[in-house]
């Protein structure tokens, strides 16, 4: 995690566009994000004013699997779990995703459960006004 996030830090403050993170901070540098680069404390505390970052697991692999593909199906499993990725606005693109519809099989269960959710809840919407507000 530590390089990874020392890679993002330096691609952000060089305005280099080598992932969604740092091209978002790039594109808003002018307006929404302004950075001060002039050193890197003034950089580092400023980022933290519009960044942070939280580990939510602590990955140790399964006997007999090697740690990178463990950690990329956890990264998968977070992603789809946390909506990260651009199906649901977020800006998560590193992944495992089927080349068919970009999405993995738990991203795909957690959409459709949504989709559900969605749809039960406006129809206990609909059964509940015309219950309270009968046609007349």
């Amino acid at each position: 995690m530590a390089v990874r996030w020392r890679n993002h830090k330096s691609h952000i403050k060089k305005s280099i566009r080598s992932c969604e993170l740092a091209n978002h901070f790039v594109s808003l540098s002018s307006s929404t994000h302004k950075l001060d680069k002039s050193t890197q404390a003034n950089f580092t505390s400023d980022l933290k004013e519009h960044l942070s970052i939280i580990l939510i697991e602590s990955v140790i692999p399964e006997t007999g699997v090697d740690v990178e593909t463990t950690l990329k199906m956890r990264e998968d499993f977070w992603q789809g779990a946390l909506k990260s990725t651009p199906l649901f606005g977020g800006i998560n693109k590193r992944s495992n995703r089927t080349k068919s519809n970009g999405q993995n099989s738990d991203e795909r269960k957690i959409y459709a459960l949504e989709q559900n959710r969605i749809l039960l809840n406006q129809s206990v919407k609909d059964t509940y006004s015309r219950i309270v507000n009968p046609p007349i």
